[in-house]
């Protein structure tokens, strides 16, 4: 099926579920985003969108609860309506 399943973070910290695909971001301040443990999960694909328009000022962190995203403990996002497609893969989170 081609059906995301989506979800909203509207406060300043979420942890992030694996069945979840797509995490709009609507808030007005900074936001950590807590990525979950990508092992086990090879292949599985999460979308997160500033749909605020307010990461230029407000940064979104993306932050894994295991394993690093491209490298690094966390990546910022920082660009108003910015968005990042990561995978799991090998217990880390990969930017597509």
């Amino acid at each position: 099926s081609n059906l995301m399943i989506t979800s909203s973070v509207t406060t300043s910290a979420a942890t992030l579920n694996i069945n979840t695909n797509y995490y709009g971001v609507n808030y007005n301040g900074n936001v950590e985003i807590t990525l979950p443990n990508p092992g086990g999960y090879d292949g599985y694909n999460i979308n997160i969108k500033d749909e605020g328009g307010n990461a230029s000022i407000y940064r979104i962190r993306l932050i894994p609860s295991s394993g690093l995203i491209d490298g690094t403990n966390y990546v910022d996002m920082n660009t108003n309506y910015m968005s990042l497609h990561i995978v799991a893969r090998n217990n880390n989170w990969w930017i597509i």
